[in-house]
């Protein structure tokens, strides 16, 4: 029997249907899980490291200073707070005995201030730079304090004495001013700005008691004349905000204390979490936030705030199976729409510093020109101001309305409306970003 060498050859193998899938499934796995594993590499962030150097001494660190003077001052009972602004405001008649009742326990708080005024260093207490633990500090002693001192401005004020309610509101001035430019997160600097707004109102209310001589609105004017947010004292807190940031993503358990839509972290989550994936963009968004730190544009649609808000809004629209960092880009950018959040109320801070330097020139135009009213504010320049002060959103100049006599801004939404205050709203300024305004007089105050 012949035999064929080329039958006995076995036939060539063929690729299952089954064998591909098989290697399809491995090489996806593998990369999947290449991209679960794969974390960058940490950039370089020097340029975004603290540089002061906090000093936590008493007797050198007028913060610290203040502290361990008020933080155990007998609280306000919240019926005598509400009490107290309304008669600040006029809404209601002056007590004494309120006058008497609010000084027991706090008499020494003047000279306590005055004291750390003179002191070298303001930097706040590095153990309070977590968010939660400043915002109940500062409940606990800066600001009730603070608005305590206010009440003693107007006290000073009503008993005649203009000159002690001028110096007391230099020296809270001149504590906000230290509070922004000492802060080491961003808290801290918006609790300085709460309370430069509060030395505005008590600079108010002592002038509209009248009877304040050239001299003393001279002096009042000088106040108001510097812009309180240099750009290096914000800059120092967003780098205090981002050194938190780095410690609390070192913290074994954070991502368990992480809540992302008010729900905790299931335990999977880690899996599309990059620790320097996250912290680099972080520090990208961060030098975008710090290079357009409140600088005027000419529209709302080119400012730093807007663009960044844009940024985080498309990135939120990415799905988790679409993002091997999900979590992490959710963390930055809740992080990040805080900071955004309440970086829109800072320009309220310069528009309050300056509308105010406006309002006292106009009280002087008014002292030289036998009570009247400046037509438009073109009229106090050079005597009695050098330039018209800019609108912290737009850099165009301030606005005045003479016929309801207000100076205005065009405010985070970008109109160049009045702003509308409400009957019952005994403030001098318009506490609102998208219409800020600051009106020369209180109209309905009641008489005490």
């Amino acid at each position: 029997m012949l035999h064929d060498p080329e039958s006995s050859a076995q036939s060539p193998q063929h690729w299952s249907w089954k064998k591909i899938t098989l290697w399809c499934f491995g090489i996806l796995l593998i990369f999947i899980i290449a991209i679960l594993v794969y974390d960058e590499k940490l950039e370089p962030y020097d340029d975004l490291l603290p540089t002061v150097t906090v000093v936590p001494d008493a007797k050198t660190n007028s913060y610290v200073f203040l502290r361990e003077r008020w933080e155990n001052l007998p609280e306000f009972d919240k019926a005598d707070r509400v009490l107290a602004k309304n008669m600040q405001q006029g809404t209601e008649p002056w007590d004494d005995s309120l006058v008497i009742k609010l000084r027991k326990g706090r008499e020494s708080c003047v000279s306590d201030l005055r004291t750390a005024l003179a002191m070298p260093q303001w930097v706040t207490d590095p153990l309070h730079t977590k968010e939660q633990n400043v915002l109940a500090f500062q409940d606990k002693w800066i600001i009730p304090t603070f608005v305590y001192l206010g009440f003693e401005v107007t006290a000073a004020g009503r008993a005649g004495n203009n000159e002690a309610a001028i110096a007391l509101v230099k020296d809270l001035h001149r504590w906000s001013h230290l509070q922004i430019a000492g802060s080491s997160n961003i808290i801290s600097s918006l609790i300085g700005s709460s309370l430069l707004a509060s030395a505005a109102e008590s600079c108010c209310g002592i002038i509209a008691q009248g009877n304040l001589e050239r001299s003393q609105l001279d002096s009042l004017a000088l106040l108001w004349q510097d812009d309180p947010l240099a750009q290096p004292a914000l800059e120092e807190s967003y780098r205090g905000e981002l050194q938190n940031f780095r410690n609390q993503l070192k913290a074994p358990d954070y991502l368990t204390q992480v809540r992302i839509s008010d729900k905790p972290l299931p335990s999977s989550a880690r899996f599309v979490f990059k620790k320097n994936l996250t912290t680099n963009r972080y520090h990208r968004l961060m030098r975008q936030l710090i290079d357009g730190l409140l600088k005027p544009t000419p529209t709302l649609e080119t400012s730093t705030v807007a663009r960044l808000q844009k940024s985080i809004q498309s990135q939120n629209h990415v799905s988790w199976w679409m993002d091997a960092n999900f979590v992490g880009s959710r963390l930055t950018d809740n992080h990040m729409s805080t900071w955004l959040k309440s970086l829109n109320s800072l320009p309220l801070v310069y528009f309050r510093g300056r509308a105010l330097s406006v309002r006292l020139a106009i009280h002087r135009w008014q002292a030289d020109h036998s009570g009247g009213i400046p037509d438009t504010l073109d009229q106090l320049v050079p005597k009695y101001l050098a330039s018209i002060p800019s609108d912290p959103w737009n850099g165009n100049p301030l606005m005045w309305d003479r016929g309801s006599q207000i100076i205005y801004a065009v405010g985070s939404d970008w109109v160049a409306d009045l702003p509308v205050f409400l009957k019952t709203d005994q403030s001098w300024f318009a506490g609102y970003s998208e219409s800020p305004g600051l009106r020369m007089a209180v109209p309905g105050a009641r008489a005490p």
